[in-house]
């Protein structure tokens, strides 16, 4: 079953006594098989801090019927130790009876990672007060400018000014240098410059978050408003997989919003909620896939672009390069997809990798199916790039 086979842990009680638990809890807990787990009391597993909080929430939740949203919080393994978890649980029925699901996941490599960013974050800071780097920010989506403490001191200035245009940021270069300055910027956007853009993530925030932080940037980059000096036509989009979905989402409404993109390249993409293969891959399944769509999209209606598939009319869209994997559940929704953007009259090409799983370019990326996946994609970025600005636009 989709339960027996979920990445996440998960486990059932009622009446505040564990009834089920699915083998990446026995995982989780360490513990030798499920019958080590089923008959305790749900709250064994919790450090006594927690157990106010954890408490309401139970109660809350079988009352209302509402899901309980992500909490950071420790299970206490069978051996004793403790295990950073994010937990979310939701009102069910258990062999016909009322009771409470809980699905667990494992976050100790996260908040590793996340410790060791602060880290860098402090080093970096003590590094840029040492160097006595003057630094200054423009944010064109906030149209805020700021002034790190140095730069105040050295420069002048608050600590923030609204309302600041791109010629605010170039106000502190001294007139004798502008000129200098706005060609190497100019000469660093015609080399093709290269935007990674953060994200917020599901399941703390779902759909449409991540596509508003992309459209902000991509309006940002892709308008004159911005005072950049950017050939909004030479802008790409490039993804994989769930990021392959978020770039075909973005072009769709840069299409609508009146935005000429160069082009889309979309490795291994998800593009439907609806459509996957039941196909046995080491690095994605068909249970995986429902569990993405289950914790990345709302309540309700999605919202326009999430679901690069729903979108009924394709025509107009830039011109658009796709890799797709043979032994990959997301593979028909691909080769669907293609086909619909070239009945549209888009200019498609796919790039078919045979004996490939998803991810494959990403996961060994100097393997030779990897490497002429890439090629193929950079030969597709580098054609639209440097060919006639206004054959689809």
């Amino acid at each position: 079953s989709l339960v027996e086979h979920a990445p996440d842990a998960i486990l059932v009680h009622r009446n505040g006594v564990i009834v089920y638990a699915n083998p990446q809890a026995v995982t989780l807990l360490r513990a030798t098989n499920e019958s080590q787990i089923v008959g305790r009391a749900m709250l064994s597993l919790l450090p006594e801090r927690y157990h106010p909080v954890v408490q309401e929430r139970i109660q809350r939740t079988l009352a209302t019927g509402e899901h309980a949203p992500p909490l950071a919080q420790q299970y206490l393994r069978m051996d004793g130790t403790l295990v950073d978890i994010e937990v979310t649980g939701t009102r069910c029925e258990f062999q016909g009876k009322p009771a409470m699901q809980v699905l667990a996941r494992d976050i100790t490599a996260r908040i590793r990672m996340e410790q060791r960013i602060h880290r860098q974050a402090d080093r970096l800071r003590l590094a840029i007060d040492a160097a006595e780097l003057a630094i200054i920010d423009w944010s064109p989506e906030e149209k805020v400018l700021r002034r790190q403490r140095i730069a105040r001191r050295i420069l002048g200035g608050d600590r923030e000014t609204p309302n600041a245009s791109f010629d605010d940021l170039f106000g502190h270069v001294h007139p004798d240098d502008r000129n200098r300055v706005m060609d190497e910027a100019q000469r660093a956007l015609d080399a093709g410059e290269t935007f990674s853009v953060e994200y917020r993530l599901a399941p703390e925030h779902r759909a449409p978050a991540a596509l508003d932080d992309i459209r902000a940037v991509v309006k940002a980059l892709g308008t004159e408003a911005t005072g950049l000096p950017i050939d909004a036509r030479r802008l790409a989009l490039h993804g994989s997989s769930a990021g392959a979905c978020l770039a075909a989402g973005i072009a769709q409404w840069a299409r609508d919003e009146g935005i000429s993109l160069a082009g889309q390249s979309l490795s291994c993409p998800a593009f439907d909620d609806r459509l996957w293969d039941d196909v046995w891959s080491p690095t994605w399944s068909a249970q995986a896939t429902e569990w993405m769509w289950r914790h990345y999209l709302p309540p309700g209606e999605p919202p326009a672009y999430v679901i690069p598939a729903r979108t009924p009319d394709l025509s107009g869209l830039a011109p658009a390069h796709l890799v797709i994997a043979q032994h990959d559940t997301l593979r028909s929704q691909a080769v669907s997809y293609a086909q619909r953007l070239r009945d549209a009259g888009v200019d498609v090409a796919v790039h078919d990798a045979p004996g490939t799983v998803h991810g494959f370019d990403g996961l060994l990326p100097d393997s030779a199916p990897a490497q002429a996946a890439i090629t193929s994609q950079i030969d597709a970025i580098a054609g639209w790039l440097t060919t006639d600005h206004n054959r689809h636009g």
